[in-house]
C-alpha cells in the first residue's frame, strides 16, 4: 500500500488543517487596452482566452496545439513572422491552471509593422484548426520506468512517473 508524505515523514512537522478551497466561477470579460510609453522603442501585442483547465483532458491537446503554434523554434509563428524579420518574438502558449486554463499570444516588433504583424499573428491563428497536418506532430510512448532517465538525459524537459521509477533508476532528477 502507498503511503502519503504525511505517514512518510517527508512534510516534516506539517499538519493537514482541513480548510478547503472555495471555487467560485470566473468573470471572463471581453477587452481591449492599449498603452502608449514614449520610452519603449518596441510595438508589444498580447492576447489571451480562456482554455482547458489542469482538469480537463483537453489540456494534452492545448498542450500540442502551443507546440506546434506558437513553440520558439520552428512553430508556425515563428516562420510567419520571426523567421521573415518581422517580429523578434512571438509565441503562443497554453497554461493549465487550476479550474481554469488559457492560451496566451505574444508578439514584439517594430512600431511600424505593428499593423502586419497583428494581422498575421490573427491570421495564423484563425487558420490553424482547418490546417494542422500530421505531419507537424510526432506521437512519442515512453514506459513510466524509462521516464526519469529521459529527464535526466535532456531528452525530455519534464515527465510523469511514480516516485518508485525514478528512485530505482537513481536518475538524478528533481521532483
Amino acid at each position: 500500500a502507498r503511503r502519503g508524505v504525511y505517514e512518510t515523514g517527508l512534510a516534516g512537522s506539517w499538519k493537514p488543517s482541513g480548510q478547503r478551497r472555495l471555487f467560485e466561477e470566473p468573470k471572463l470579460k471581453a477587452g481591449a487596452q492599449t498603452i502608449d510609453d514614449g520610452k519603449l522603442s518596441r510595438h508589444y501585442i498580447a492576447l489571451m482566452c480562456p482554455g482547458p483547465s489542469a482538469q480537463d483532458e483537453g489540456r494534452y491537446a492545448a498542450s500540442i496545439v502551443s507546440d506546434v503554434l506558437g513553440d520558439a523554434d520552428g512553430s508556425r509563428l515563428y516562420w510567419a513572422l520571426i523567421d521573415p524579420g518581422l517580429a523578434d518574438e512571438a509565441e503562443f502558449s497554453h497554461f493549465a491552471h487550476d479550474r481554469l486554463g488559457s492560451y496566451l499570444a505574444f508578439v514584439s516588433c517594430d512600431p511600424e509593422r505593428a499593423e502586419q504583424v497583428e494581422g498575421i499573428l490573427l491570421q495564423t491563428i484563425d487558420g490553424f484548426a482547418a490546417s494542422i497536418d500530421d505531419d507537424e506532430i510526432e506521437c512519442m510512448l515512453i514506459r513510466a520506468q524509462e521516464m526519469a532517465r529521459y529527464v535526466e538525459d535532456g531528452v525530455l524537459d519534464a515527465g510523469l512517473t511514480g516516485y518508485d521509477w525514478f528512485t530505482e533508476t537513481g536518475a538524478d532528477v528533481h521532483e
